[in-house]
């Protein structure tokens, strides 16, 4: 079996779509986001899926969405796999994001069309195809619901 097949095989169960903890002063809770990570998988969940819609992603600098990355794989510590939006009006930052979550250890990419300009379905596919081409991670792609 090879890695990608490796990874693949590790998805499964339940997956919780975790918020970003905030302090008031609008910087990430790393204390909170290593105590929702060990409940979340405390409580059985299958795997952890950051910076999404759920996760204010959209509210976070790239450098921001960086850092939490960072913090949930090395709290997360390979007890359930980790996959991670990379969902951006960018495809070249979306791109960067997946590359920077492969390097960190993520098992998995999450990413939508780009998002606020107006696009059609070639759009879509090309985006989708490089931000995936970014890495050798498993890619899911997630129309937000559009029916694309």
């Amino acid at each position: 079996m090879n890695d990608l097949e490796a990874k693949k095989e590790k998805l499964f169960g339940n997956h919780v779509l975790l918020v970003t903890p905030m302090l008031p002063s609008g910087e990430i809770d790393e204390k909170s986001t290593r105590n929702l990570v060990d409940f979340v998988i405390d409580k059985g969940v299958h795997e952890i899926l950051v910076l999404c819609s759920t996760g204010e992603c959209f509210c976070l600098t790239e450098s921001e969405r960086k850092q939490f990355i960072e913090i949930v794989i090395y709290q997360t510590g390979s007890r359930v796999p980790v996959g991670v939006g990379v969902n951006d009006s960018s495809s070249d930052t979306s791109a960067q994001l997946a590359k920077h979550a492969a390097k960190n250890g993520i098992d998995y990419i999450f990413t939508t069309g780009y998002y606020f300009h107006p696009h059609g379905s070639e759009g879509i596919y090309r985006h989708d195809k490089y931000v995936a081409g970014a890495t050798d991670l498993p890619v899911i792609v997630y129309d937000c619901g559009a029916g694309i």
